[in-house]
């Protein structure tokens, strides 16, 4: 696991921090939260998005007072027909 913290500026004022973290997310943990996105948001994402989100998640319990962003790369439609 890595970290990696820039501070950015916007017109010489101090804007945010943007803080990266790579977390250890399993196929499993992805997938479940990939079908509770369609379940519960009606977002149809793939697995990669599922662990982005899942990741992100996992970080908001761990913070506070924080803008979290995971961002949803795929679609679902590759999932469904992979288990078919």
């Amino acid at each position: 696991m890595w970290h990696l913290s820039t501070s950015i500026r916007l017109n010489g004022r101090h804007c945010c921090v943007v803080y990266c973290r790579v977390m250890d997310i399993s196929q499993r943990e992805a997938e479940e939260t990939m079908r509770a996105m369609a379940r519960v948001e009606g977002i149809f994402a793939g697995v990669s998005s599922g662990g982005a989100v899942s990741a992100a998640l996992r970080l908001s319990a761990e913070v506070e007072n924080a803008t979290i962003v995971a961002i949803i790369c795929d679609r679902g439609d590759r999932c469904v027909i992979a288990q078919l």
